[in-house]
């Protein structure tokens, strides 16, 4: 997010040397779950991104114990609307140690963090010094992506696991065209949803009989293409700037609390994100009486439950009791 944007920036000063020795280096690949090798520093991805993951297989992608009653994992959240579940959700997801990033958010890369459970992912893109729309967090520096591949793997994802929603929540430095372009060449638009302003979002079920389970937010407020939905004409959040649990607030943010998603901000920058810090906050019961006092005093339900190092604690038993699992 924003508030460590010049943090990183500034520890990116002391370890430039660092970063040209290391260009094109092969980062160390491998965990639980993992089905990609990618290039840490280039991001490069072997067999999935570009034309949706063309040729690719599904093997080592399909979640365990999905069938066709279920909706992301639970047949009971198939009748619930966008707005009524909880989504277990990732801060920086593409910040990883997995793939060699500096001043990581999460342990694993993206295709983990969805095969272990995450729904909502939150992604910055930045055009690195080549001018590649890229995921990056701040400077490109610190670790990159290039946006086509990064969504290419969500695209395989979901064409492996037809019973599965998932929601991207953008910080966007390239333009909403360049996105497109992105989502269009990666074959992630064929599953995209359109919410129109004003409409109840559809239940998961309707989104996964239509097919159009992926829905993206983002902070650019340009407008098109229409399922590039500007976030904070839809969603409002508690503030996100925390570097100690007492600087953690249950108050608006940003956007307007009459829209209907809550994006529930739980992790502390100081001046990065460290696995320390989420030792602090991510375990039940301060997770879980936090949640939920904060749900009961704005009297909404948080959707998108975003947190640093999601193996940390207690991410999935929170989402699941707030879920009523």
């Amino acid at each position: 997010m924003r508030s460590s944007i010049g943090a990183l920036l500034a520890l990116a000063a002391g370890i430039t040397a660092l970063l040209s020795g290391c260009d094109g280096e092969q980062s160390p690949a491998g965990s639980t779950g993992d089905t990609t090798s990618t290039t840490g520093g280039t991001g490069g991805t072997a067999g999935v991104g570009g034309s949706g993951g063309s040729g690719a297989t599904c093997d080592g992608w399909v979640v365990e114990n999905a069938d066709l009653t279920t909706c992301n994992g639970s047949a009971l959240l198939c009748n619930r609307r966008v707005d009524e579940v909880v989504f277990p959700t990732t801060h920086n997801a593409m910040s990883n140690i997995d793939d060699g990033w500096i001043a990581p958010n999460q342990p694993h890369r993206v295709t983990t963090q969805l095969h272990d459970g995450v729904r909502g992912l939150m992604l910055d893109t930045h055009s690195n010094a080549d001018g590649v729309p890229s995921l990056c967090h701040g400077s490109c520096g610190f670790g990159q992506q290039p946006l086509v591949e990064g969504l290419g793997e969500i695209a395989q994802f979901l064409r492996c696991n037809p019973r599965e929603v998932v929601v991207i929540i953008f910080e966007a430095y390239v333009s909403a065209q360049e996105t497109d372009k992105a989502f269009q060449d990666s074959g992630l638009v064929e599953f995209v949803h359109t919410q129109p302003m004003g409409d109840l979002w559809p239940t998961l079920g309707e989104l996964i009989n239509q097919n159009h389970r992926l829905i993206a937010l983002t902070d650019d407020p340009a407008g098109t293409p229409a399922y590039y939905h500007h976030v904070w004409d839809y969603a409002w959040d508690n503030p996100y700037a925390a570097e100690t649990p007492a600087d953690l607030k249950c108050e608006l943010g940003r956007g307007s609390l009459s829209n209907s998603l809550f994006i529930f901000n739980h992790f502390l920058t100081a001046p990065v994100a460290d696995i320390n810090l989420a030792e602090q906050i991510n375990h039940n019961p301060f997770f879980i009486d936090r949640t939920t006092a904060c749900s009961e005093q704005m009297g909404d339900l948080p959707n998108f439950v975003t947190v640093d190092f999601y193996t940390t604690g207690d991410l999935f038993p929170v989402v699941n009791q707030l879920n009523g699992l």
